[in-house]
């Protein structure tokens, strides 16, 4: 877990979307463990920043922050949405996001690796952890604050953060499974209407009908989402909300699934299998479909059964 200590730096580029990445906010990006958790103040840091963020996003962290006064602007993706306190909000790492504050805007930010919090969501309901498949932008009230004790679990991530006390990972994990759900108990109004889930079929229609007509290109998310008119953190939250998975893990899936209908239903040999799956390397491919499958193009083909006598 990293403790207090910054050090400033300037932030890089997205490379798919060219959107500035920061560690956290206006530091440079860096190398985390598995276990990385951050806690921080909203009112001790953006002072420092003119009380807003520019839009950005987190590779490979989430958020979640309670906003106990103040309010503003929040920004998701493409869409600026205004905002009273008090309120929760969660950004799932790689969501573009940004903030213009009022001046009394009060609050703590939690900043999670996703793979602590993939820890996390190991042992919470599937209605708790699908919270964290999308922003959410929740607005409370006095008794929901006392209900859910929201005060008092950030009061605890705080406490733990800044003592050396024994049992701290033990302490984050129980600390943020009872932020989620507190948070799903809350979430009960969405982002915006336009994001709720009746939005989300008709494009994820578009999107696996974009990659059934162009996977064998291996086109990137970036290229899809573009043509679909969408941000690819946009894009990465409808396949969440609707498939569990991600864009890229879609994609993949689709071409494995390509791969495994030529194997065992022709006699083309890998190679030409991996030319035609816009692979340019046999190599490659074969580590590919060893890596999402367990077994080479060849053992695949050699381990399936004979195909029944006429």
């Amino acid at each position: 877990m990293a403790r207090k200590g910054k050090t400033a730096g300037t932030a890089g580029a997205d490379p798919a979307s060219g959107v500035q990445s920061y560690f956290i906010y206006g530091f440079d990006r860096r190398d985390f463990d598995q276990r990385f958790l951050h806690f921080e103040r909203i009112e001790e840091q953006l002072p420092y920043h003119d009380w807003s963020a520019r839009p950005h996003l987190h590779d490979g962290l989430h958020q979640i922050m309670f906003f106990s006064s103040g309010g503003g602007e929040m920004l998701i993706e493409d869409r600026w949405l205004a905002f009273k306190a008090p309120a929760m909000v969660f950004v799932p790492a790689g969501v573009v996001h940004g903030f213009r504050f009022a001046r009394d805007t009060a609050g703590p930010i939690v900043t999670v690796s996703q793979d602590f919090m993939a820890e996390v969501l190991g042992f919470v309901e599937t209605e708790i952890a699908g919270v964290t498949h999308r922003p959410v932008l929740a607005p409370l009230d006095a008794s929901q604050i006392d209900q859910h004790e929201i005060d008092g679990l950030f009061r605890g991530v705080a406490r733990d953060y800044s003592s050396g006390m024994r049992g701290r990972g033990t302490a984050f994990m129980a600390s943020l499974a009872l932020l989620l759900v507190a948070l799903a108990r809350v979430c009960d109004q969405s982002l915006d209407p336009r994001h709720e889930a009746g939005a989300y079929p008709e494009i994820f229609r578009a999107f696996q009908q974009k990659v059934e007509r162009t996977f064998r290109a291996q086109p990137s998310i970036a290229e899809i989402a573009d043509d679909l008119g969408l941000t690819p953190g946009r894009l990465t939250m409808v396949c969440r909300a609707m498939a569990q998975r991600s864009p890229q893990q879609l994609l993949h899936m689709r071409l494995v699934a390509e791969a495994k209908r030529q194997l065992l239903y022709s006699s083309h040999a890998a190679a030409h299998i991996a030319y035609a799956l816009g692979f340019r390397d046999p190599g490659y491919f074969s580590r590919f479909f060893k890596r999402e499958t367990g077994m080479s193009p060849i053992a695949f083909r050699r381990n399936q059964p004979a195909p029944p006598m006429a």
